[in-house]
């Protein structure tokens, strides 16, 4: 059989198609594009979920701010990072590990200056009863600092060293793969 511009609809259900076709390997990136950008705005989304917290989430640590909001802005991060460390393992494998250990050792150093300076100045404005809720106002640093995002970046460098130490599997799709072999078996 020769190869053809366009594929029919045999060869893409045994997996042939995409490494082949143009048509879908053209089309494979624009759909991942646009679940990344679905995720991205699904997470921005939870911040219109109604919330009635008021004053309740406030100690000596300080207010936090919506938690619709909180949540949103994290999980948008995590859409964010998430789609980043994709990109690279499927894009440039062999960087994965090394931006993996960037991200995590600038993360690790951004989030210890942060949080030393805001508990420095914390603890100096804090009378000596009140200075044990210090854990807690670290966790209040973490959660409510949306606009950098610590523990996000510190997870996407976690997951890129992991990640970045397996084998890439670029190109091999496991759906399509098992399908090509239940149909190079006869079942299908």
């Amino acid at each position: 059989m020769g190869q053809s511009s366009v594929c029919n609809n045999r060869e893409s259900v045994v997996g042939a198609c995409p490494s082949v076709c143009p048509r879908h390997g053209a089309l494979r990136p624009i759909l991942i594009g646009v679940a990344w950008l679905a995720a991205a705005v699904a997470s921005l989304s939870v911040a219109a979920i109604p919330d009635d917290f008021g004053e309740s989430l406030c100690g000596v640590w300080g207010c936090f701010p919506p938690i619709t909001a909180l949540a949103a802005m994290h999980l948008f991060w995590c859409v964010v990072f998430g789609a980043i460390v994709w990109a690279v393992r499927r894009w440039r494998p062999a960087s994965l590990r090394a931006c993996g250990m960037i991200l995590l050792l600038a993360a690790t150093a951004a989030t210890a200056a942060a949080v030393g300076r805001d508990l420095y100045e914390w603890l100096e404005w804090m009378p000596a009863v009140e200075r044990h809720y210090w854990p807690r106002r670290v966790a209040y640093l973490l959660l409510t600092q949306s606009d950098l995002p610590f523990v996000q970046s510190l997870i996407a460098g976690f997951a890129g060293i992991v990640l970045g130490g397996r084998p890439a599997r670029r190109g091999i799709d496991p759906i399509n793969s098992g399908l090509n072999q239940a149909a190079t078996k006869g079942l299908l």
